[in-house]
């Protein structure tokens, strides 16, 4: 059995990009299975349904974006704070805390 590998290619024209079957995340067999089926997720609603209005589908994409963004903020608190991140800014040595993958 052949593995397609589902990744974007050097010049992919946009419409083109993430133009691979929908699998479930059992099924993808990939170190980047949990990016790649959050990718399926974002692709499968990210087209309006015909009889809605482009301009309110993107705004309320960009308004649910932002609300999950502020939900994770706030759980950052409970982990980079005074204590744990004295200096709270990108500096030199900030690899002590966010290690290079």
């Amino acid at each position: 059995m052949s593995i397609q590998k589902r990744r974007n290619r050097i010049g992919t024209k946009n419409e083109n990009l993430y133009d691979w079957p929908h699998q479930e995340y059992e099924n993808i067999e990939s170190n980047y299975a949990t990016q790649e089926y959050i990718q399926d997720k974002i692709n499968a609603i990210i087209e309006p349904p015909e009889s809605h209005d482009i301009y309110v589908w993107q705004y309320e994409q960009i308004r649910q974006f932002t609300l999950e963004l502020n939900h994770f903020a706030t759980h950052l608190k409970e982990v980079c704070n005074a204590k744990t991140c004295d200096k709270m800014k990108a500096t030199e040595d900030c690899d002590k805390n966010f290690p290079k993958r």
